[in-house]
């Protein structure tokens, strides 16, 4: 009996979704970051007739190099990155004695409608760095107490 490479064995269940679509599901993630993992379970189902589980969605986002959560860092505009490259170009060459007598103030912020929520998910690239459109911007009405 010869064997074909269509009906040999092997172990474990084969995939779902072929490399062309895991492809297709690393464009559409590419294209739009803000796409959620079940969103785009929908989308694979009405467009190719295979039902798909978000988590399976969810780790071709990760072979591809994605993860799933924006990064921390905040949005600086273009205004106040200018003031800071212009603080630091000035004070490049003050020495110790000079930042002893500088002080530096500490701020804590309180929430006054309970506790922060992550409010959506940005898909992002290891390596795209950080651009203001990975970054989240919440406003969670809260108090800034400055010591």
């Amino acid at each position: 009996m010869r064997v074909n490479v269509l009906n040999k064995s092997r172990c474990g269940h084969p995939h779902k979704l072929s490399d062309r679509d895991a492809r297709a599901i690393v464009r559409k993630v590419k294209k739009n970051p803000k796409i959620s993992a079940p969103k785009l379970a929908d989308q694979i189902a009405t467009a190719s007739e295979k039902k798909v589980h978000p988590e399976t969605v969810r780790r071709f986002f990760r072979s591809g190099g994605y993860s799933a959560v924006s990064r921390k860092k905040p949005f600086i505009s273009s205004v106040n990155q200018q003031k800071r490259l212009d603080f630091a170009s000035a004070h490049v060459d003050k020495d110790f004695e000079f930042w002893k007598t500088v002080v530096f103030t500490d701020e804590s912020k309180f929430n006054v409608f309970g506790t922060y929520v992550h409010h959506g998910d940005i898909t992002d690239a290891p390596t795209s760095g950080i651009s203001p459109y990975a970054t989240l911007e919440v406003d969670t009405s809260n108090l800034l107490l400055r010591a």
